[in-house]
Formats: structure tokens, sequence, C-alpha cells
């Protein structure tokens, strides 16, 4: 509006010159004519009415609703605008932002057009390269005259949001299941939802049917009803593996903390689909601070749950932080830690101080690492190689991950 304030001035200066040294009736009539334009132009846009109402979707493509998309998969943000004008052509502008809530990093987008006279609908596609839920913000609506020279903010437009989530990629890592030590058959704790075989916790009893063990026979309601009934045990549910997630280091490193964030979601799908419960935590970051969450995942339900939660979770601060939330939770017997390297003084928090869980640490870096540690003057990569030596010294296992060839490092990898 500035730059159309600008160039309304120095025409109606030029005409003013061109009247001084000029002066007849074409030179005046000019000048009056550009001197009332501009209200002409403001009545019109007042007779033709200022308010509007404004509507955001964000979604896939075609307007389908389908508000979770792929990383890299274009979606569309529509804005919806509907008025009363008269006359048509008012002159709109959007300035609106995209957020990714997991890395914090925050986009703005200006959107200029022409208003038909009852809707307009104007949509722009947008994707992401990272996982994380993005949030599409309206920060500004101002409608115009038809000179961009009077300008009328739409107040009840601004904070108008729509989200989306950009999920990571699941990836089918070979790995391999050392034993079930997630399923604990002296726990207390059952589904109630899913029968299992342990026949201490009795879940139901029904009907036989075929292939059902004869050991499984309750034999005793049988002669009682003169026909076959099965006793079925219950499944134990103690979640005993830990995966905590540290995104510690992931500032102004997208890509990075996308791949820890695949990694950590791959190995909890693949718990999930083998039936094994355990427990994912991660930091989340808060305006007050933040606090260590653990979500316990059962089902796929609870995994897309958590998954969803983690992608607005911020990329944390400080792996003290997390290793002080894994080390709060009771009744381990594994934790698998995701993060871009720990020091010598954070594995031995981590590894040290929990004796009755074994510890996995994945690390996972670039194939180039420059950056420089906080202190002493020594490189990260130098810290971090004290901190891996400091690790398996107290018997944890340390993997490296490179950023984008995850499977590689998880091959083998026995839980």
């Amino acid at each position: 509006m500035a730059v159309k304030r600008l160039e309304y001035g120095l025409i109606l200066v030029g005409l003013l010159v061109f009247h001084i040294f000029f002066v007849d009736y074409l030179s005046f009539y000019l000048l009056l004519f550009f001197c009332f334009l501009p209200i002409l132009s403001l009545v019109l846009t007042l007779l033709s009415g200022t308010r509007v109402q404004v509507r955001l979707e964000a979604g896939a493509e075609g307007g389908s609703g389908n508000y979770t998309v792929k990383k890299r998969e274009p979606f569309a943000v529509r804005i919806c605008f509907t008025g009363n004008s008269r006359l048509g052509g008012k002159r709109i502008r959007v300035r609106m932002s995209v957020k990714n809530e997991l890395l914090r990093t925050e986009e703005t987008k200006t959107l200029v057009f022409v208003m038909e006279r009852k809707k307009q609908l104007v949509s722009f596609p947008a994707s992401s390269e990272y996982c994380g839920n993005l949030t599409c913000r309206i920060q500004q609506v101002k409608l115009f005259d038809y000179l961009w020279l009077f300008a009328f903010p739409i107040k009840e437009a601004a904070g108008i949001c729509a989200a989306v989530s950009v999920k990571p990629d699941i990836r089918p890592y070979q790995m391999d299941l050392r034993d079930q030590s997630a399923w604990d058959w002296e726990c207390d704790e059952y589904s109630a939802e899913k029968p299992g075989d342990d026949p201490a916790e009795l879940f139901d009893i029904r009907e036989h049917r075929e292939g059902d063990r004869i050991s499984r026979i309750h034999w005793k309601l049988s002669s009682k009803r003169n026909e076959l009934m099965i006793k079925e045990g219950s499944l134990p549910v103690s979640s005993r593996i830990l995966l905590a997630l540290d995104l510690t280091g992931t500032a102004d490193r997208g890509a990075l903390a996308d791949s820890l964030v695949e990694t950590a979601a791959s190995v909890s799908w693949f718990l999930t689909e083998k039936g094994i419960c355990h427990r994912v935590g991660w930091w989340q970051e808060a305006e007050t601070g933040g606090q260590f969450l653990v979500h316990k995942i059962e089902d796929e339900e609870a995994f897309h749950q958590m998954l969803y939660e983690i992608l607005s979770s911020g990329r944390g601060s400080d792996s003290t932080n997390v290793i002080a939330g894994c080390l709060e939770e009771e009744h381990l017997s594994r934790i698998l830690y995701f993060c871009t390297g720990l020091t010598e003084k954070e594995a031995v928090f981590l590894c040290g101080e929990k004796e009755t869980a074994s510890v996995s640490i994945f690390q996972m870096k670039k194939a180039e690492v420059s950056d420089r540690g906080p202190g002493g003057g020594k490189n990260g990569s130098e810290l971090r190689e004290a901190g891996r030596a400091a690790a398996e010294s107290l018997g944890a296992e340390w993997r490296v991950l490179k950023e984008g060839r995850q499977a590689e490092g998880m091959k083998g990898f026995e839980i």
C-alpha cells in the first residue's frame, strides 16, 4: 500500500507542476480529477461493503479433507472469502504463516488478489520436506479500495488456523527379537481386550473351536453344559521396553530431527506389529519450560496418538532432562535411546544409574560432521566419542546411524 500511495503522490505532484507551467483548462481538470479520484474510490468501496467472512482449510489436493499427508506430498491451503459486495473487485491482501511445530520453523506468505462479488476461493499448494505437525495461521487480512490507498483490516480473520500432519516414513528395518522380554509373565497387569496364553489369569470361557488345545478345556463346566468349553488365558501387558527420543542438537537441522523421529517411530511400529507392549518417551516443549512425556503403546491407535503428539513436541534443549525422565520410569528391562550423541557426563548419567535395564544408544549423524562442542574448544564429534567410550565401558550398546541410511545401522539389531 505504501508503494501505491507513493505512486499516487508522484502523479499528483507531476500534475501540479504541469498545471503551474501550462495554465489551461485541461491541466486544471486533470489535477482536479486526480484530487477527487481517491475520494471516489473510497466512496465506491464503502458502498460496496467492507464486511468479509474468512474460512481457512488445509488438506489434500482436491479438497478431500485428508489432513494427514506424507513428506513432500503436496497439499492445498484454501481460503474462502464470503462478502456482500454489490460492485465486486475488492482488493484483498492476506498474510499467513505455516509453522512446523516439531522443528519450530516458520514460513510467511503474502497473497494479493481481487475478490468477486459474493464469494472467492483462493488456493495455493504447499508441501513439507520434513515430518511435523504444520499449523497454517492467518496473521492479517486487509481489504483495500480500488486504488490501494485506503485499508480496512478484517480483525475477525486474524488468528484463524488449520492443521496438517506430515507423517514420517515408517521403514521396515531388519531387526530380530532376542526374546519377548517385554512380556512379564509374573506381572499383575493384563489386557482387558485381548486374550493371551498366560494361564495364571483367566480372560474368558468360550465354546470349543477347531484347533483348540485339550489342555485348555474346562472339564467341569463342559460336563455341566454337555459341550466342550475352552479357558482363555490373559495377555500380560507389562511394558518393560522404553524408547526415548532426544531431539537435542537438531536446531536448524531439520533432516537430522526428521531421521531421528523416523527411526524411533519405525522401531515402535515394529514392536506394535509384533504385539509387544512398550513405552515411548520424549521431551515436550512448553512456554513454561516443558516436561518428559511417556506413552504406553499397546495397539495401533495408541501408536498413532503418540506419533501425533511427538510431531508437535519441539526440538528439545537439554539431553539431561530426557535422561532424567528415563530414569524416573520403573520396571524397565530395556532402554532404546535415540539422539544426536551424548557427552561423557550424560552417558554415565544414563547408563550408570539404571543398572537393572540394558541400554542401547542410537546416535544419528550426517556423513560429515563439522559442528563444535559446547566447551573447551573441542569438536562436538570428540565429545560424543568420549560419551560413546563411557557408555560402552558401562555395558551399553552404541550404534551410529547415518542420516537417510538408518536401515543399514539398524540391520541385525536384537530387541
